[in-house]
């Protein structure tokens, strides 16, 4: 989805920006001012993302009509915005915390969440998806959310 790609982008360069300002600060000895900007970032990053949250949660509708007119398409596309609209809640917490965990220069945990979480949640989700007899796409999205956990 286009919101989605334009939210992104907030957080693909807000998180290596994060990450290279704490490790100078961390590399001179000034944890403190590391720490400082980890929560400036989070209290610019968690209202940007309830304010994403509650456009995508109330009006996916009114965002999937600025791209096609066609009614079954912006159902569509409401029904599945609506299910990732928590993402955005959760990406402005997890997306900060990567950047500073790895200029504190810890990216360890990181790296196991990312690389075991999938095989822990999706996969089981995806065997139980395909015994049920009918899907819609706000169920279909909702793995994600442990994701980023």
């Amino acid at each position: 989805m286009v919101g989605n790609l334009f939210y992104g982008e907030l957080y693909f360069t807000a998180y290596p920006a994060l990450s290279a300002f704490v490790a100078q600060n961390v590399g001179s000895g000034n944890y403190h001012r590391a720490k400082k900007a980890f929560w400036i970032t989070e209290g610019i990053s968690v209202p940007v993302g309830v304010i994403m949250f509650l456009i995508t949660f109330f009006k996916g509708d009114c965002l999937a009509s600025l791209f096609t007119s066609d009614a079954m398409v912006i159902d569509s596309t409401r029904v599945y915005l609506k299910g990732c609209s928590f993402e955005y809640l959760l990406i402005a917490v997890s997306f900060c915390m990567v950047g500073f965990f790895n200029g504190m220069g810890k990216p360890v945990l990181l790296c196991c969440k990312v690389c075991l979480l999938p095989f822990a949640c999706e996969s089981h989700y995806h065997i139980f998806l395909a015994l049920c007899p009918e899907v819609v796409c706000f169920i279909l999205v909702l793995p994600s959310l442990f994701l980023l956990l």
